[in-house]
């Protein structure tokens, strides 16, 4: 009996190779047009969502390696104490410096590495479904038109 899982070998991930809830093209699109633009449109909306869960991810990102770096700055760690207390505070703020920085690169790693190249598919993405939708409503109107005209 064959498995209805894909392995997916660069992440090891298994998933369905098809989703009920998803249509399939030979069996539910091939000639409903309408559901074809609303499959685009529902997959572009979950891209957009994508999108601005990575903005927000940056954003996250960023606020917290300011925030680190703020509290390293003016907390003024190991000025007061002395031996071993004040070896102790100035590691502690050189680790919140440190990690400031992990996370500020973090933030500028995934926007150019991960969300400009997905910002750029969904530009696209958006142009092929206005596209496809005129050429539906095109495709709509000649069918109007020539059931017209057959019929006089």
């Amino acid at each position: 009996m064959a498995s209805s899982v894909v392995q997916t070998p660069a992440l090891g991930l298994e998933s369905p190779s098809s989703s009920p809830s998803e249509p399939a093209f030979a069996t539910d699109l091939l000639f409903n047009l309408d559901d074809v633009r609303a499959a685009c449109v529902s997959d572009l909306a979950a891209h957009a969502n994508l999108v601005t869960m990575l903005r927000s991810r940056i954003n996250l990102e960023r606020t917290y390696a300011q925030e680190l770096n703020r509290m390293a700055r003016h907390s003024h760690l190991g000025e007061m104490d002395h031996g071993t207390m004040k070896n102790a505070m100035e590691s502690l703020r050189s680790q919140y410096l440190n990690t400031s920085v992990q996370h500020q690169h973090l933030a500028k790693n995934l926007e150019e590495d991960v969300l400009l190249p997905i910002e750029v598919l969904y530009e696209y993405n958006s142009e092929r479904v206005q596209s496809l939708t005129r050429r539906i409503n095109n495709a709509k109107k000649d069918v109007k038109v020539r059931k017209m005209s057959e019929s006089s």
